[in-house]
């Protein structure tokens, strides 16, 4: 079932200023979100922007947001300003070309691909840290995790937030599964302003019934028999509702339904961990919730469309018009008329006459002279617009100077340096937090009954536009042969993205070079 559907199916008759996520009328008292309706509306409309299908957007502003419970008195707010959205508007017209210009999932994409891969780094005993990382990187492989990163990286920036989970599952895999569900299906308990659960949200459709199903992982404080005192322990707690007619949900039994017959509550009493990670990019203090990097930019991604739009339909519009006498076209041999090709032109057919003492018009062509001009600057505005605060229209392709030296491109690219130093600040923490306790539930998986090991991992990312090796070697190569450099200092620069192990190893190489083609210096060029 479509979640629209679903939606709608489960908010007819309730009161939507009671509408949570899981809703105060089914009892439970940890998963609460009072702001879920214009949260969902946000997450909903920057996806569909993602999407970048002109289709979606269209029906998403006519017929979604109404499905999402958007009709109620809560979210009037919202009625006021989308209902007059071009998409809103033009969508229901059918002789209209709806052009969308797919800016919102070009500038995520392009972060992403700016962003590049994450680094594993050595921090402390180089040995054991090489089997740690050896083990890690395997464990990454075996889920595809490259993948799923690229995922939570374009989802975090889309819908603001989401969570990493963490699952052992012997059936499938002797190694931790990793799974990134995004916020629209993702919510959080806070404590002190501090995610203390993040909860789960699924649906189902079992013998045409409705089912959600609410994952809650987080930590408790137990005592502990044996050691006399407290500790904090990991948990994982399932809770599954129904529909009961059109009034309140109530809670059943996990068998149930088959999609959750297997599952039940699960306590981790080695690992003080929540097995999961937050992933919430800008905290928003109102809903408690992370905003989108498309914050505030729908009106003009609207107004971007229209733009492009009116270009599409002034061009169809001012083709040329050739009037053709319908008595001069060819037949074929059952006796049709030959229809001549439409593209690039308007027909209109007339009946002339068929007496050959009258002056037949024949073809008649009418063109338009239209300035593109304006249209054309409007859409350039639009597009610098969107992308303000976002991202640098030079890095898109867009030529916003006609200086094409190394400064000037370092100025037209000053927005895209910020956003991916916020990016990749974001993602270490994230991912420095996942792969510390992917690490802690391997030991527990290999050593049941064993404390897991702490590790010190460290995660890095490339600087965005950082020079090739080859081109720190031909800047830095001069001021170390005339010695104005030490060897240390080359290294350093010219080999930063590597281990200090790799690092020692360049700089014995390169003395040993040095050595042997003392009077010519060509070991540089070498590297």
């Amino acid at each position: 079932m479509g979640f629209f559907n679903f939606l709608k199916k489960r908010n007819k008759e309730q009161n939507s200023n009671k509408l949570s996520v899981a809703g105060d009328k089914r009892g439970i008292e940890w998963v609460k979100d009072t702001n879920w309706i214009p949260t969902a509306y946000e997450q909903y409309q920057n996806y569909y922007w993602y999407k970048g299908d002109a289709d979606y957007l269209g029906w998403f502003y006519t017929k979604g947001v109404y499905d999402m419970g958007l009709q109620s008195i809560m979210a009037q707010q919202f009625r006021i300003n989308f209902q007059n959205y071009f998409w809103y508007k033009a969508y229901s017209e059918a002789n209209i070309k709806k052009t969308h210009s797919g800016l919102p999932r070009l500038i995520i994409d392009t972060l992403v691909n700016c962003l590049g891969s994450y680094q594993v780094k050595d921090v402390k005993d180089e040995e054991v840290n090489k089997t740690i990382t050896d083990r890690l990187n395997e464990i990454l492989r075996e889920n595809n995790f490259k993948s799923t990163f690229k995922k939570q990286v374009a989802m975090d920036l889309v819908i603001g937030d989401g969570a990493y989970i963490i699952n052992v599952d012997p059936k499938e895999t002797d190694m931790p599964l990793i799974e990134y569900i995004d916020g629209r299906d993702v919510s959080f308990e806070y404590v002190n302003d501090r995610v203390k659960a993040v909860i789960i949200n699924k649906n189902y459709e079992y013998k045409n019934r409705l089912y959600e199903c609410y994952e809650k992982r987080s930590t408790k404080r137990v005592y502990d028999e044996e050691e006399k005192k407290y500790k904090t322990v990991a948990t994982i707690e399932y809770k599954l509702f129904t529909k009961n007619g059109n009034k309140t949900w109530d809670q059943v039994e996990l068998n149930s339904i088959p999609q959750t017959e297997n599952l039940k509550d699960v306590m981790y009493p080695n690992i003080p961990y929540m097995l999961a990670v937050p992933c919430i990019r800008k905290m928003n203090d109102e809903t408690k919730r992370g905003d989108s990097i498309f914050k505030g930019k729908a009106e003009v991604f609207d107004d971007l469309d229209q733009s492009f739009s009116q270009e599409s339909n002034t061009m169809r519009a001012i083709t040329p018009v050739e009037w053709i006498d319908s008595n001069l076209l060819e037949k074929d041999d059952k006796g049709n008329t030959i229809v001549p090709s439409t593209f690039g032109k308007q027909i209109v057919y007339f009946k002339g006459s068929n007496s050959y003492n009258d002056d037949p018009k024949g073809v008649m062509t009418k063109f338009y002279d239209v300035d593109f001009n304006k249209l054309n600057t409007e859409t350039q505005e639009n597009i610098k617009r969107a992308c303000v605060g976002i991202i640098s229209p030079a890095t898109l392709g867009y030529d916003v100077s006609k200086k094409d030296n190394a400064e000037a491109q370092r100025e037209k690219e000053k927005q895209t340096l910020q956003t991916l130093k916020d990016m990749q600040d974001y993602e270490i923490e994230v991912l420095t937090s996942l792969f510390k306790k992917i690490l802690i539930v391997d030991d527990l998986i290999t050593n049941p009954d064993e404390l897991p090991q702490r590790t010190n991992i460290q995660v890095m990312f490339s600087d965005y536009a950082t020079p090739s090796r080859s081109e720190r070697i031909a800047k830095f190569k001069d001021a170390y042969l005339s010695g104005a450099m030490s060897i240390d200092r080359y290294i350093q620069e010219v080999y930063f993205d590597e281990s200090k192990e790799a690092q020692e190893k360049e700089k014995e190489a390169l003395l040993q070079a040095q050595v042997k083609d003392k009077f010519n210096f060509n070991f540089l060029e070498q590297e």
